[in-house]
């Protein structure tokens, strides 16, 4: 009996060992390299998409929603509708390589910028990335947004790994082992952190700056339908519409807040 007994402890202790071992073995460094290739390989450059956004933007415990449909069948060019209400639209926006235009129906204008430095979003507050990341991000396309990284790097965890960026965007980006970013911060206090659906679909972005100014991201729906024509991807400034430079528009979006 005595003997039995000790057989018994011998075999758990023989299992508790092996798991423990187990577990070591997937605990094993991540190679930043390989890792970083996986996080490039998200993309969605050629796919036509619709995405229903909703948004919530200003100050952190005074922030205002808005919703949104973005779509297009690249990255340039992009439509964006923003609407404070039910069929209340607040502005329309198409990005190409060299021209910004927003519309400003409540207002009968339409504001401009000409040029390849393509002017960043101001809705309602300074972001730090343009329409054409917006769509990116929303899509997948990471690596179009975070560009390269710089040599060093610092593994977290045994599922994560921080890197520093070179350009477009500066600061450190940490990416999981799935090759998708979780968090994002850059040297002027900005910080972005992403949550995923559980097909590793973006979710939501929760993006803040250190003066409190907040702007979130919740994707609603995603499509990827049938490839849009010119008509659906164009927009006209009506004749009735005062043409004004994009710097004006400022005080409008302030009007979101």
């Amino acid at each position: 009996m005595h003997r039995s007994l000790l057989i018994r402890l011998g075999l758990c202790v023989l299992i508790l060992l092996l798991t423990a071992c187990a577990g070591k073995k997937a605990q094993e460094s991540l190679d930043p390299t390989v890792l970083w290739e996986r996080f490039c390989a998200h993309t969605n450059k050629d796919v036509p998409y619709r995405v229903a956004l909703s948004l919530r933007l200003g100050q952190k415990g005074d922030t205002r929603r808005v919703t949104a449909l973005l779509w297009g069948n690249t990255y340039s060019p992009i439509r964006l509708d923003v609407m404070a209400g039910v069929g209340s639209i607040v502005a329309k926006i198409r990005r190409t390589e060299r021209q910004f235009l927003v519309l400003s129906p409540m207002e009968s204008k339409a504001y401009t910028h000409e040029g390849t430095n393509q002017p960043r979003l101001k809705l309602g507050i300074p972001l730090p990335f343009t329409i054409q990341n917006l769509a990116q991000l929303v899509n997948g396309a990471y690596s179009e947004v975070f560009g390269t990284m710089a040599g060093a790097n610092e593994q977290l965890s045994n599922t994560t790994v921080r890197y520093n960026l070179v350009e477009p965007m500066q600061g450190s980006l940490v990416v999981n082992d799935k090759g998708l970013p979780l968090h994002w911060q850059d040297p002027k206090g900005w910080v972005m952190r992403f949550y995923y659906a559980p097909d590793n679909s973006l979710l939501r972005l929760h993006l803040e700056n250190s003066r409190g100014e907040q702007f979130i991201v919740f994707v609603k729906e995603r499509a990827t339908p049938e490839p849009f024509d010119d008509e659906a991807m164009t927009l006209a400034i009506p004749r009735s519409y005062k043409v004004l430079p994009l710097a004006r528009y400022a005080a409008q979006t302030k009007k979101l807040q």
